[in-house]
């Protein structure tokens, strides 16, 4: 739906940027469903999704398997000298989504955890964008933002028709804080 996929080097390869392209999609879908979102309106919420290779030193996390970052950039002209926009980025740690996808233990594919990683993360833009303070929210706050963004996760998943997620769903479940490294 027109956003870019930034990397094609890095840990993750052409078969795996597929599966990223093809569940971002998914999850876009699945996102518009929930908050009744018109393919019309992703716009207003701009983001990239980025892997390894396009990733800055503070965007490279050992306990997680994606954060979203937010970059701010302002827009001169004539009727708006101070405009300002902002764009999130989707940070993939390829190196984490391929350690938990290789445990055969959990049946987890990468399809199914990079539907998971991505829809949690668009939930986040979405509410992100919706309330731009919760993106600079306190320790506590973040918590609470984390533990709803996984409600709302699961609950977005679990309406989908693919048996496939439900391995992933159930090694989530009770994570408040989203998809950590287990």
């Amino acid at each position: 739906m027109g956003v870019r996929i930034m990397g094609y080097c890095g840990q993750f390869g052409k078969s795996e940027l597929k599966v990223v392209g093809q569940q971002l999609d998914e999850a876009e879908c699945l996102v518009s469903g929930y908050y009744c979102i018109p393919p019309r309106e992703w716009p207003r919420y701009p983001y990239e999704v980025k892997t390894m290779a396009e990733l800055h030193a503070g965007e490279i996390v050992t306990d997680a398997l994606a954060m979203v970052s937010k970059y701010e950039y302002s827009l001169t002209t004539e009727r708006n000298p101070h405009h300002l926009l902002e764009r999130y980025g989707i940070c993939l740690q390829d190196h984490n989504i391929l350690g938990v996808a290789s445990r055969s233990q959990d049946r987890i594919s990468l399809e199914s955890l990079m539907l998971y990683i991505l829809t949690h993360e668009l939930v986040h833009i979405i509410r992100f964008s919706n309330a731009p303070p919760t993106y600079f929210a306190t320790p506590p706050e973040r918590k609470f933002e984390e533990c709803r963004v996984h409600q709302i996760t699961q609950q977005i998943l679990r309406s989908s028709l693919d048996p496939a997620i439900n391995p992933v769903l159930e090694v989530y479940r009770d994570h408040a804080s989203g998809p950590v490294i287990l």
